[in-house]
């Protein structure tokens, strides 16, 4: 029975391997369609823009769809449609094709979203918190791998279609192993039936919860964007080569898969508005040094700390969020999701925009972590005192029960 899990667990993990590789091509693709097919960074960050608006839009009735008819068939179908979009922009040329493919990706990162979570959680009822880990862990794997591979290949032929080419063939090859596996919901296996869903009221967003939409708005937006352009700008500033420009992008997203997993572990002991405090301050220092520094060897080291402290915004929020609305965590969830997808949508076309008006993508990224001040300014004032104090009348009314 454990080793059936296990093989379950294996193609579940796999499909977010995928969607941590599919995050990353837009980056490491960019430098060279700039070059050599002519597109504007504006238009570049478009195609960012493009694909966070498709997953925030399909991914709410994704999950509902997940939940009312069948989890592995979504999470088939959400495989599927990366396929296609692999196929169609490693084929089209740049225009509505392309944006066509980015809304394939976007639209198959929400169903496999909205299924794998689940799917992850019927398997290990008796763990949930573990497996979720994992789970988003292969991501920030294939976040890892998926710039390496693809700057190996640029490096090699010198074609910006081919990594995406290389994401059709690898989900296909995925897509031809989950069709084998098979799995039972949690009240077949003996876990915990489904609660139903509720609504959260609009009293319900208090003045913190209301700081931490605009945190994560402007902090996960913020970074992704600053992902999205790494390597571009290590490419164009220091002027490296595809594979160590995407070998910065690697850093950063191992510095996240690192980072989740320390915080994880020191949470409790220090605090979640202390990590909130060293990740502000660190992101601003470290975002900063990445784009001032005097050599690529610099940067990268740069690059894989501001991984780290950029890492707990999203867990953290959440983990709040939670503490204050504990029966409102599924609604909770998918408004942080909707706000950091809002300024993964906003921040990509903005600051493709500033590059191309002022020719320099160094200071079009220097906007990212100077943005960090203004959330920073926030926390440090009431933020962090009125977020305190719910933590511990959280604590408090937790205890009590």
């Amino acid at each position: 029975m454990k080793d059936k899990r296990i093989i379950k667990a294996a193609g579940i993990l796999i499909t977010f391997f995928l969607t941590g590789m599919m995050n990353t091509v837009l980056a490491v693709v960019t430098p060279l369609m700039n070059t050599q097919a002519g597109v504007s960074l504006l238009n570049m960050g478009l195609a960012v823009s493009v694909m966070s608006a498709s997953r925030l839009i399909l991914v709410i009735p994704a999950g509902i769809l997940a939940d009312k008819w069948s989890k592995p068939w979504v999470l088939r179908i959400g495989v599927f449609v990366i396929i296609l979009g692999g196929i169609l922009s490693g084929f089209a040329p740049f225009g509505f094709l392309f944006y066509l493919a980015m809304v394939l990706f976007g639209g198959g990162h929400a169903f496999m979203d909205g299924a794998a979570n689940g799917l992850i959680t019927d398997l290990y009822p008796e763990k949930p918190g573990s497996v979720l880990n994992l789970l988003h862990m292969f991501f920030g794997l294939g976040g890892m791998i998926g710039p390496l591979a693809f700057g190996l290949i640029l490096n090699r032929y010198e074609n910006w279609q081919y990594p995406f080419l290389f994401i059709g063939l690898t989900g296909l090859i995925i897509f031809l192993f989950i069709p084998k596996l098979r799995y039972e919901k949690a009240e077949a296996a003996g876990g915990i039936p489904e609660k139903k869903k509720s609504g959260m009221p609009l009293s319900a967003l208090s003045g913190p919860l209301l700081y931490l939409c605009f945190m994560l708005f402007v902090m996960v937006g913020g970074t992704n964007t600053f992902k999205s352009f790494t390597n571009t700008f290590f490419e164009y500033h220091y002027l490296v080569t595809p594979m160590v420009a995407s070998t910065a992008l690697a850093l950063i997203n191992g510095g996240v898969t690192l980072g989740r997993l320390v915080w994880s572990m020191t949470a409790e002991k220090l605090g979640y508005n202390r990590i909130l405090a060293f990740s502000f301050a660190g992101t601003l220092i470290t975002g900063i040094g990445t784009l001032m520094s005097p050599s690529a060897l610099y940067g990268m080291i740069f690059s894989f700390l501001i991984g780290i402290f950029m890492s707990p915004f999203s867990p953290i929020s959440i983990a709040i969020g939670g503490l204050m609305l504990p029966d409102k965590k599924g609604a909770l969830t998918g408004l942080f999701t909707v706000c950091a997808s809002l300024g993964s949508m906003i921040f990509p076309a903005l600051c493709g925009y500033i590059a191309d008006q002022s020719g320099s993508v160094q200071y079009a990224m220097l906007i990212l972590p100077l943005m960090t001040i203004l959330p920073m300014i926030l926390f440090f004032g009431k933020a962090r005192r009125r977020l305190a104090e719910e933590i511990a009348a959280d604590k408090l009314r937790s205890s009590i029960k």
